[in-house]
């Protein structure tokens, strides 16, 4: 079907007249009376009539007209779907995640993602924070969550990421309950506490990079766990700064400042 000549047959129905239906299609008279022509002998029936005062849709051109109302209004919905489908957001988004998924808020940025760019499959693999960092580095990942800041906290080329800051929190160290005079004697200065044997993690590991810039900082070195001694830092969800403006890397960024911003 020639969606011209349906257009043609509402354009005249809508006008009663050949010459103001020529004129809204920005054809000649004659162009648009052979488009009618061609429909009726496609179809096999007359769908106007002539009268003195231009033309009358007959009873199969009234039987019709809203079947080729519905017919344009399709073709016209698909044409807005291929144009959406041109400029919607699509590919494959690497996601590095760590610590567990309700702290992360993830089931839910998921479902934004997939509800408002259902064009953009996701990937994901979950590690330890620096592991994600350096594969959101090497683009193995194309955003990850990271606990703490690597453009602040003297990561090294942390100036080369994007953070988006989701919400600080607190690390509690814990100790047995029989060290309570030990952890809890004097200042607990971070150099008393370093003396004392810690359960250690591995470098790429957020708590080692925590606890090894506290000891740096305090001039001392951990043997290798302290209710009352607290560590700040914050949740980030990170991707290179160079990347950041990726489709859908923006639309993952775009969402996740959205969710943790209620």
């Amino acid at each position: 079907m020639d969606y011209t000549l349906l257009r043609a047959f509402l354009t005249v129905a809508r006008e009663g007249n050949l010459t103001r239906a020529a004129a809204q299609l920005h054809l000649t008279q004659p162009a648009v009376s052979l488009q009618i022509k061609n429909l009726q002998e496609m179809l096999g029936v007359v769908l106007f009539s002539r009268t003195s005062h231009g033309l009358l849709l007959t009873r199969d051109g009234e039987a019709l007209l809203p079947h080729a109302e519905r017919a344009l209004a399709a073709a016209s919905d698909v044409q807005r779907a291929a144009a959406t489908l041109r400029h919607e957001v699509s590919g494959t988004l690497r996601i590095g995640t760590i610590l567990d998924p309700e702290f992360l808020r993830l089931g839910g940025f998921l479902r934004q993602l997939v509800e408002t760019y259902p064009r953009i499959e996701t990937a994901m693999r979950h590690g330890m924070s620096g592991w994600v960092l350096e594969r959101v580095k090497s683009r193995d990942f194309d955003v990850g969550y990271f606990i703490g800041d690597p453009t602040m906290d003297g990561t090294r080329d942390g100036e080369r990421f994007h953070v988006v800051r989701l919400t600080p929190f607190i690390y509690r160290v814990l100790a047995p309950a029989g060290w309570n005079n030990r952890v809890n004697k004097g200042k607990r200065s971070w150099a008393a506490l370093a003396k004392l044997p810690w359960i250690w993690t591995p470098p790429e590991s957020a708590h080692n990079r925590l606890l090894s810039r506290i000891f740096r900082d305090a001039h001392a070195h951990a043997l290798t766990i302290v209710e009352g001694v607290t560590v700040p830092t914050q949740l980030s969800f990170i991707t290179l700064a160079e990347r950041r403006e990726e489709p859908a890397i923006a639309a993952a960024l775009k969402l996740i400042e959205a969710q943790w911003a209620v």
